[in-house]
């Protein structure tokens, strides 16, 4: 049955690589009416060159006015992050698009005000990060908001085990939604023709694809594991510093054997991955990575190369299904690139039958039976 979903994200639409919040939109799109509106973010922004060029693609976006994605998602881009002037901005959208939400899914903390604007929705916070423990936020206030925003909803998802353990401590109805990642058109990659930067990239390739933040990403490792290992090329494809404007890469960037390419939209992106040797996920450990679940390593298994990764609780299952090579320290990292590179493509089979397991349309029709579920179990009126 049809339904009209408003989307509270925590990334803009237009992004070049996409995340949870932006998937789920678009893939809803398809038999359902839905409004999204980009994030508003959670820290004070900054004069900085990554705050100012976001400032100046949201301004563009606004200008735009409510708009429609050649997905069919109509798109809202308030300037206003906060009170009556957000609110206002939030029900323009809606009467433009005409949409009357009867289900509600924020990803930010700070949308509490918002989704207490629905009583009669069915309201879900799709929690995708443990967001008090990032860089340059106020932790209480994310706290609080928070906790706000659980006493309204009527379901929360959790991507990884530590924060469905914490959230199922302050709310009765938490249900672990693991991430998952366009593994078809990873895989579909393969073969494809090589990006002519990454062509003149010398192998072997050991890459990493994603943001650049430096509470995210070990970029002491890279730079140790590149000086030790000449041979190596390290390919760095993402942009610098996304939530962390602090993020400095000049160590890594002086390298002869690490290429940065910056990002690539998420039409590119898997041809990168398909023309790498080793794909990388170095994570620096902390509250904020423990607790995270990161897409890409779908990504990385659906082209069927191989992958070492920093050990999490999300993808523990995967380090011991020996699907991923976990690697502590500069040493351990070493050792499992070099074993990865001497695989010759052995495992691509199991990795790539193993990402098909992790892919959006499973996800998307599992959203579409818990809201049908919901919506059976008369949790909250149906608008027709």
């Amino acid at each position: 049955m049809k339904r009209a979903i408003l989307i509270l994200g925590s990334a803009q639409y237009s992004d070049r690589s996409w995340v949870n919040c932006q998937q789920v939109a678009s893939r809803l799109a398809a038999r359902h009416d839905v409004l999204f509106v980009d994030s508003i973010g959670l820290r004070p922004l900054r004069p900085t060159g990554v705050d100012l060029r976001r400032i100046a693609r949201r301004l563009k976006d606004a200008l735009g006015g409510t708009r429609r994605s050649p997905e069919g998602v109509w798109i809202a881009s308030p300037i206003v992050r906060s009170g009556p002037g957000l609110r206002s901005a939030v029900r323009s959208a809606l009467r433009r698009s005409g949409i009357r939400p009867d289900c509600v899914i924020a990803y930010l903390p700070a949308w509490a005000s918002i989704v207490e604007d629905f009583p009669d929705a069915l309201r879900i916070y799709h929690c995708v990060d443990a967001f008090a423990e990032n860089p340059g936020v106020d932790r209480e206030a994310i706290m609080r908001m928070e906790r706000r925003l659980l006493r309204c909803v009527d379901a929360v998802w959790a991507v990884s085990p530590p924060l469905r353990d914490r959230l199922t401590a302050l709310h009765p109805a938490v249900r672990l939604v693991p991430n998952v990642a366009d593994t078809e058109a990873f895989e579909a990659a393969a073969g494809t023709p090589t990006p002519v930067d990454m062509e003149a990239v010398p192998r072997p390739r050991i890459l990493y694809l994603g943001n650049l933040a430096s509470y995210k990403i070990d970029g002491g490792l890279i730079e140790r594991l590149a000086l030790r290992e000449p041979g190596w090329t390290w390919v760095l494809v993402g942009p610098v510093g996304r939530g962390d404007p602090s993020t400095s890469i000049a160590g890594l960037a002086r390298l002869p054997n690490v290429r940065l390419l910056g990002e690539k939209s998420r039409d590119e992106a898997p041809a990168y991955v398909a023309a790498a040797d080793v794909c990388a996920l170095p994570l620096r450990r902390g509250r904020s990575t423990e607790s995270s679940h990161p897409l890409k390593v779908y990504e990385y298994l659906a082209s069927g190369r191989p992958v070492v990764a920093t050990p999490i609780p999300a993808i523990a299952g995967l380090i011991d299904g020996n699907l991923v090579r976990g690697a502590h320290g500069d040493e351990e990292w070493r050792e499992a690139i070099a074993a990865s590179l001497g695989e010759g493509g052995a495992g691509a089979h199991v990795r790539q039958a193993e990402a098909r397991r992790h892919g959006w349309p499973a996800r998307i029709a599992e959203i579409e039976a818990w809201l049908e579920e919901a919506r059976a179990a008369g949790r909250k009126p149906t608008r027709s």
